[in-house]
């Protein structure tokens, strides 16, 4: 799908799953964004007082669709695209609420921008909050872009803490000796270096872990899919 001229420059996701939105913003082009989906059925549905697409009704699906198409279209079953923004979400609400906050732009948000600015040149990363306020306020994950195709995977760990003992315990905790899902992290990376960002007032804690060949290229995803951060960086979990 070659709807945007070049990547969205900050991505952010709101929200607990099924109820999310994501908000894009950077060099897009909303014309060809919107010209794709409708061509792949999405039809004119108001969102949040603003002229938006939809494939579905909320979260139901239609039954005429394939199920491949299915797959993509979920994250993408209700869009509003407009200049340099664009929101999509399954369901229309979250979309809603995220067009309708302040009209505020991502980069109004300085604890994101810090943990973006941290996570640096990636081609995937994924920006969140804990489910529980405690030593962390913010985590971000990412796949840092490689120089060549050739090139061993990088994985990017950023933490904003809360507390200032975030830093003792993850550079103590996230390290080579780690066990991820009972598996060694020896076993899944050749190496872990820790360091910090700063971005503005905030500091932000880094892990920047190198993958072995046959581990998982996007193995810190999983980590956080699992719900494993936490144990890892907060001091307030045991």
């Amino acid at each position: 799908m070659r709807a945007a001229r070049r990547s969205p420059t900050v991505v952010l996701t709101v929200g607990k799953s099924p109820d999310t939105a994501t908000r894009m913003e950077g060099d897009l082009d909303p014309a060809a964004i919107r010209k794709k989906l409708t061509e792949l059925g999405a039809k004119p549905r108001t969102i949040g007082g603003r002229e938006g697409l939809a494939f579905d009704l909320d979260d139901e699906s239609s039954k005429s669709r394939p199920s491949s198409a299915l797959a993509f279209v979920a994250p993408l079953n209700h869009v509003v695209a407009a200049d340099s923004v664009l929101v999509a979400g399954a369901g229309a609400a979250p979309v809603a609420a995220m067009l309708n906050d302040g009209g505020s732009s991502l980069n109004d948000r300085p604890e994101h921008v810090a943990v973006a600015e941290c996570l640096g040149d990636v081609v995937s990363a994924t920006i969140f909050a804990p489910r529980q306020p405690a030593g962390v306020s913010l985590y971000g994950v990412g796949l840092r872009r490689p120089a060549k195709t050739s090139d061993q995977p990088v994985n990017v760990v950023c933490v904003l803490p809360r507390v200032a003992e975030v830093a003792q315990t993850f550079t103590s905790r996230f390290t080579l000796q780690t066990q991820v899902s009972g598996t060694p992290m020896t076993q899944l990376a050749g190496k872990v270096e820790h360091d910090e960002v700063r971005s503005g007032k905030l500091t932000v804690r880094r892990a920047t872990v190198a993958i072995k060949q046959g581990a998982p290229v996007a193995l810190v995803h999983q980590i956080a899919d699992r719900v494993e951060l936490p144990s890892l960086a907060d001091p307030t979990v045991p």
